[in-house]
């Protein structure tokens, strides 16, 4: 009975995580001013790091999950722009034999 719910559980977030995903893409295809800009921050600063704590903690509170979840996003992010753009400029500066 346990994987059962814990299944439908799994069902059920994702169904959510997808449907946020579509409604902020419409609103950015769209152009809707307002709720671009607001499901945009909030998607971006909240959902990466939410999805990454419900693939390894699920025994938090509501408030640690909220602050875990904005700091491992922001952390997240961080790396990911670091990592492409170190990634971009050993593409750009590979043909050159300039020492930097």
């Amino acid at each position: 009975m346990n994987s059962v719910s814990t299944k439908g559980k799994s069902i059920n977030f994702l169904a959510v995580i997808l449907i946020l995903q579509f409604i902020v893409f419409v609103t950015v295809f769209f152009d809707i001013p307002v709720a671009r800009q607001v499901l945009g921050f909030c998607c971006f600063t909240f959902l990466p790091g939410f999805l990454i704590l419900k693939l390894k903690l699920n025994e938090l509170d509501r408030v640690e999950t909220v602050l875990f979840s904005v700091g491992l996003a922001l952390r997240f992010e961080t790396a990911l722009i670091n990592v492409s753009s170190n990634v971009l400029m050993a593409l750009i500066l590979e043909g050159r034999t300039s020492v930097i």
